[in-house]
């Protein structure tokens, strides 16, 4: 398992992304640094199936799920100021085999925006959230609603 810091903005699957040493994958940790803009532009998995954080987005950051693509992170994702774009027909998963986990905020300015388009959702044009097991826990100020199907 290795532990990955964004150096720069980028594609979740650019080296550069992350310091040129390879990118986030299956079992590994992530973090996005404050400011850095990261796109995740091809079906990723990240974390090992724990109960911990294994990504991580802080402050004034971004995280975009490319159209089509599925991000699944294997234990707890947490968020701080910045925002979350999920493009049409993308998935975010997220959750851990070990027990529950959840998608926290950690700070009280945190934008989920779904890019999909359109008024009302239809079977092609949606972004997904879906939690892989375990209770449902969308940790989030109470000014934010969150729609979800079980």
């Amino acid at each position: 398992m290795a532990s990955y810091t964004s150096t720069q903005s980028g594609n979740w699957s650019n080296n550069a992304t992350w310091g040129g040493s390879g990118h986030p994958v299956s079992g590994d940790d992530a973090t996005i640094a404050t400011g850095h803009n990261i796109t995740v532009d091809v079906n990723s998995v990240v974390g090992d199936d724990s109960t911990n954080v294994v990504l991580t987005s802080n402050g004034n950051s971004t995280i975009t799920i490319a159209s089509g693509v599925t991000l699944t992170v294997r234990g707890e994702l947490a968020v701080a100021t910045g925002s979350l774009t999920l493009s049409k027909n993308c998935i975010l998963e997220w959750g851990s085999t070990a027990g529950n986990t959840s998608f926290r905020q950690t700070a009280a300015d945190y934008t989920i925006q779904c890019a999909g388009g359109g008024n009302a959702p239809s079977s092609g044009n949606r972004a997904t959230i879906r939690k892989r097991s375990g209770a449902v826990a969308v940790l989030m100020s109470p000014y934010y609603r969150c729609a979800y199907d079980l």
